[in-house]
């Protein structure tokens, strides 16, 4: 605050005169609270741009880190020899007779060997695997997003979709979700399921989840069955 002078009253920072005389205010009569005010005041006017840059690094380095890719491997690598037999059972199941039973196992394996030989072909994606648990499932889908040259060397960016499953009669639900180490929840689950629909939107997956009667998942492996 600024005193008066002439009648010794307050006056708020900014004004030229007296509020309460009209005199002219001297710049010199501040209280040491406003001294302490107009130190803080040209600290923070003299800092803020440093200080905003340290918040905006803390911010980017956080998301960076969240969204840092999980490029592993899940389960057993397949070969293109398990692809065919996938592709065997999936034509078996989808072209029952009437009144035709059957159950089918898989392994993860084989799972992961169709994924690799015959999803990921002319696909824009880099890998795409599963690890098959006691009733549960998770996968893993990673995208390449793009090359940065850094001098000699170029820094390639990915971005992963993880998924944890569950079967549930003839369904797979999702239980989890998430974009690199980044937990996915509620409605927030579509950023990566919606990479694994583009991954599967054409080909026979849909429609064999359609004619699935049960779905049972153990250590390794996968039991189908299909059929009235």
């Amino acid at each position: 605050m600024l005193i008066c002078k002439k009648c010794g009253s307050d006056n708020p920072l900014g004004r030229i005169f007296c509020g309460s005389c009209g005199s002219k205010l001297d710049m010199s009569d501040m209280t040491s609270d406003t001294l302490a005010d107009r130190q803080r005041e040209s600290f923070l006017l003299t800092h803020y741009k440093k200080m905003l840059l340290v918040l905006l690094l803390l911010v980017l380095a956080t998301g960076g880190l969240a969204l840092w890719p999980s490029t592993a491997v899940l389960g057993e690598e397949g070969t293109s020899l398990g692809s065919s037999k996938v592709k065997q059972h999936m034509g078996l199941l989808l072209n029952l007779a009437p009144g035709q039973v059957v159950t089918l196992t898989v392994n993860e394996k084989d799972i992961n060997g169709y994924l690799k030989h015959t999803k990921l072909r002319k696909s824009r994606y880099e890998s795409c695997s599963t690890r098959l648990v006691s009733r549960g499932m998770s996968a893993r889908l990673v995208r390449p997003l793009a090359e940065v040259p850094l001098g000699k060397f170029k820094l390639k960016l990915k971005i992963s979709f993880d998924l944890r499953c569950v079967p549930a009669g003839g369904q797979v639900v999702v239980t989890g979700a998430s974009v690199g180490h980044l937990p996915l929840w509620g409605p927030t689950k579509t950023l990566a399921l919606t990479e694994y629909r583009k991954l599967f939107a054409s080909g026979k997956e849909q429609g064999l989840l359609k004619v699935l009667t049960d779905i049972r998942i153990e250590d390794g492996q996968a039991e189908l069955s299909a059929g009235d």
